[in-house]
């Protein structure tokens, strides 16, 4: 038996290492070189796809990130050689297995199938992309995580193994670097390579299967195994998200696999008690004596603690500090000092370096949820192509450094950034009225302009003196980080956040405009920034001096209607 690996990130030695002997002595001979994968991918049935960067790769595939050059939708693309194929028949019908039971499961935490399809040189599986990535990821940036973190991601791992226990599959290979989050922070399961479906009445499988650190003591028995083995295996994730190594790791196999056997782990003290029983129940050696999902669904772990209902992206990077979200009934998060400060020096550094690639960063950290620290590249912007909407090469896409040297290659079509730079101005058309949120004293405190209070629908131009025509002269299309920004014929500055909040600095930078994701629309000085939106007017200051100090105004101008 051989397994295929859909991991996002390529993992350690100790994630990926297979039981199975086959693969064994696979990985032992001499490998193969991979054929390389076209830049453009056809599908056979008039759907064309643009590589951009490897995401990972495994024992006997590697997995991109596409683009459909017709849709622009952002896809995974999983190419499996037909050379890794055909040289056994038992691989060639374990890709088919996968792709037939893959594409039969629907579920919100199930890494999303989009279709299948081959050339002369590879079979290819369209995925959902989880932008990111895995959370071998993540554990390798913080080590480990707090347990409000673990309860949102373990509540969602285990409705996505029921789900799949309600389908009559057996996943086999649950581990953290088979779980992946996607651009919402959302958990996906994914790698379907080692998953088997159970026929009606049959009850357990004795094929020995599995990754190591993972793997339950009935596996090794070769008695049978059945749904406990993802139980026991979804007690290992959760142990190596609280500690940062999995329960039974050890530097040799054998003895990780006496350790297995005996259940020999410890739990540190620092774990919750509630937590540490949760993890002793899913350990239990006795597979009969482990909890049902539902009961690990209902558990005191569960119910009692803080449960965050979302994560933010910082995350992936950051430790996040939960007394903020209590207190703020995770909703609108605060900007801390520290934060506007480390956004400041990064901006200003990426100022001084100017258009250099050798430091293609504008700092590591950004705003609450635009924090990606894996999407980090230099802006496109008017001064190097001064048309920048009809080519589209390598000098005029966002470039990210991926794994192992690979630069990442984002597809851009002519018509999206059209739309771009029509709708990042749509906050400054021409309306009959404008109703801006002033305080009614001078000097009166100004609440949050997202409070309710000074939020109104504001029909009118958020530019009282705005002419009718506006023409951008510059612009840095930085959407893979931040957003995408623009200087106009009147010397105004705006900024479409991806976020799709949009702001806006007057032409004698003294007054700032402001639009929510609804529309919503505020104005205030630029010397009273409400403590909310320092961030995001930190961003636009910066936006607006890169432009005047290193850019040139495009000899072609686009009109704003």
């Amino acid at each position: 038996m051989s397994t295929l690996t859909t991991n996002f990130v390529p993992q350690p030695a100790v994630y990926r290492t297979s039981v199975d002997r086959s693969l064994k002595k696979s990985r032992l001979a001499k490998d193969v070189p991979l054929p390389e994968v076209p830049k453009v991918i056809d599908n056979g049935n008039g759907r064309r796809y643009f590589r951009g960067r490897l995401l990972g790769k495994g024992g006997f595939a590697r997995v991109y990130e596409v683009t459909d050059m017709s849709t622009n939708k952002v896809y995974a693309l999983k190419a499996v050689p037909k050379a890794k194929l055909t040289k056994s028949a038992d691989r060639y019908n374990k890709i088919e297995t996968e792709i037939e039971l893959h594409k039969s499961l629907r579920q919100r935490h199930v890494v999303g199938f989009h279709g299948h399809f081959e050339d002369d040189q590879h079979v290819y599986i369209l995925l959902e992309l989880c932008s990111r990535k895995s959370l071998v990821q993540t554990l390798k940036n913080r080590g480990k995580l707090t347990e409000p973190e673990v309860r949102y991601l373990m509540y969602q791992a285990v409705q996505a193994c029921s789900y799949l226990h309600a389908q009559r599959v057996i996943h086999r290979d649950i581990k953290v670097g088979n779980f992946f989050l996607n651009a919402d922070m959302e958990l996906r399961l994914g790698d379907f390579g080692l998953a088997v479906r159970l026929k009606e009445g049959e009850k357990k499988i004795k094929t020995m299967c599995g990754t190591p650190n993972y793997i339950a003591p009935e596996v090794l028995t070769k008695e049978g195994h059945s749904y406990e083995v993802d139980t026991w295996a979804l007690g290992c994730v959760m142990y190596t998200l609280l500690i940062g190594h999995p329960p039974f790791e050890t530097k040799s196999l054998r003895e990780t696999y006496n350790r297995i056997r005996n259940n020999e782990y410890t739990i540190p003290s620092r774990i919750s008690d509630s937590a540490a029983k949760l993890i002793q129940k899913m350990l239990h050696a006795n597979p009969a004596k482990r909890p049902s999902l539902s009961e690990i669904l209902a558990d005191e772990f569960f119910k009692k603690g803080f449960f965050p209902n979302r994560l933010p992206a910082s995350v992936v990077t950051t430790s996040p500090k939960w007394s903020e979200y209590e207190k703020n009934g995770d909703s609108e998060k605060k900007i801390s000092k520290e934060a506007i400060k480390k956004i400041s020096m990064a901006l200003s550094r990426q100022m001084t370096l100017g258009t250099d690639e050798n430091e293609d960063t504008l700092g590591k950290d950004c705003y609450t949820e635009a924090v990606n620290n894996e999407d980090i590249g230099k802006p496109v912007s008017s001064s190097e192509k001064d048309s920048g909407l009809s080519e589209i090469n390598e000098s005029s896409c966002n470039r990210d450094t991926g794994q192992e040297g690979q630069k990442r290659l984002k597809y851009f079509p002519p018509d999206n950034l059209m739309s771009k730079l029509s709708n990042c101005l749509e906050c400054l058309e021409e309306r009959q009225q404008t109703t801006p949120c002033k305080s009614s004293e001078p000097g009166a405190k100004r609440p949050p302009c997202h409070s309710s209070g000074n939020i109104k629908k504001s029909g009118g131009t958020l530019l009282r003196d705005a002419p009718k025509s506006l023409l951008v002269t510059k612009w840095v299309d930085y959407s893979n980080k931040y957003g995408f920004g623009a200087q106009l014929s009147d010397g105004s500055v705006t900024v479409r956040f991806n976020d799709c909040t949009k702001i806006a600095l007057s032409p004698g930078k003294s007054t700032v405009h402001y639009c929510d994701q609804v529309n919503n629309a505020c104005q205030f000085r630029a010397s009273a920034v409400p403590t909310n939106l320092q961030a995001k007017f930190m961003l636009l200051s910066y936006f607006a001096n890169y432009m005047d100090k290193h850019l040139l105004k495009v000899r072609f101008l686009i009109k704003i209607k």
